[in-house]
């Protein structure tokens, strides 16, 4: 779920920019039962590193981040970091997870899909 909402606040394709905002953000919220730590983690998402996230779950931000600019992002030191971290079917799950939420905004606004909101 956070890094859904991540996506959300972060990303700069079409759907994810008419999806996101504040009300949606309360909708999700109240929506689900979610301990206090866990809303704080929601409400933190964008300035993840400040956020209160443990240092495993701070690189896999890192990683998402990375990935969107593009895989050669992704140089030795922070796979090395991530290696130390995470196995490697962790790392593979963690590549693949970033990666899928890479392609959604991608895959709908490529075939004009409308936005939940309508917009």
């Amino acid at each position: 779920m956070l890094r859904l909402i991540y996506y959300r606040e972060s990303g700069d394709c079409g759907h994810a920019a008419a999806s996101r905002g504040a009300s949606q953000g309360r909708i999700l919220l109240e929506a689900h039962s979610i301990s206090a730590r866990q809303k704080a983690q929601i409400e933190a998402v964008a300035n993840f590193e400040g956020g209160p996230y443990a240092e495993k779950e701070k690189l896999g931000f890192r990683l998402a981040d990375r990935l969107h600019q593009g895989a050669a992002a992704v140089d030795d030191e922070l796979y090395s970091t991530l290696a130390v971290s995470f196995s490697e079917p962790e790392r593979i799950e963690l590549f693949l997870t970033a990666a899928a939420f890479e392609m959604f905004p991608r895959f709908i606004d490529g075939l004009c899909i409308p936005s939940p909101a309508g917009k």
